[in-house]
């Protein structure tokens, strides 16, 4: 049967045109078709679940109960096994994320920071670590306000589109449903971490305090 996206997402749904992206954090999460998958964070917590365009859960995100100056989120298995450790630069005002492999954490996979000290959507740069000079990012998140829509990017073209349910209850109670349309050979573990992390800086950042916040995903 081939794949219906639940979401409009306009021409994403067209085939990836250019070179496949690769892995970033495994070829194992990179996907064969495009997919659709919905994100949800608990009410009042920094649990998240990730499921399929069939409703069946995939994957979940864990966080600490309170973040104080150094917040952390863990991509995890369905058998508990961490995939992607996420963690907060400390002090940082332009809200700098790196991710790192369970196991290693000398090497970040990814590192992420606002392009923009002030904006209302998502402007968001994303460096592999082969990219030393950093003048340009691999990676790039723009957005609506309060992630209503956004849409990732390498270099030009896009590799993952992302809508957000930001219904007037949902908004009240803190609440985040993210739909995303995954292109082709884009890793979802990778895009799954950006997401969590995205909503934690323009969603539900002005609940925190203490540089990390004791409030929201």
């Amino acid at each position: 049967m081939d794949y219906k996206p639940q979401k409009d997402f306009g021409d994403l749904t067209e085939p990836f045109q250019s070179p496949e992206p690769g892995a970033v954090v495994g070829a194992q999460y990179c996907l064969q078709k495009a997919e659709q998958f919905t994100l949800e964070n608990a009410v009042f917590s920094k649990d998240w679940t990730i499921t399929n365009a069939n409703g069946q859960e995939v994957y979940r995100v864990r966080g600490k109960l309170v973040d104080w100056c150094k917040a952390k989120r863990e991509l995890v298995d369905m058998d508990g096994n961490t995939i992607v450790l996420m963690e907060q630069k400390p002090w940082s005002l332009m809200g700098v994320w790196r991710a790192f492999e369970p196991d290693n954490k000398e090497q970040p996979l990814w590192t992420m920071k606002k392009s923009s000290f002030c904006s209302f959507g998502p402007q968001l740069q994303i460096f592999l670590p082969s990219n030393t000079e950093r003048e340009i990012p691999d990676y790039t998140i723009k957005g609506q306000w309060l992630c209503k829509k956004c849409t990732i990017f390498l270099g030009e073209h896009k590799v993952a589109e992302v809508v957000r349910d930001a219904s007037l209850k949902n908004v009240l109670i803190e609440k985040s449903i993210f739909h995303v349309l995954v292109q082709p050979g884009v890793d979802t573990a990778f895009i799954f971490s950006l997401i969590v992390i995205m909503d934690k800086l323009y969603v539900h950042n002005s609940k925190s305090h203490g540089g990390g916040g004791g409030g929201g995903p």
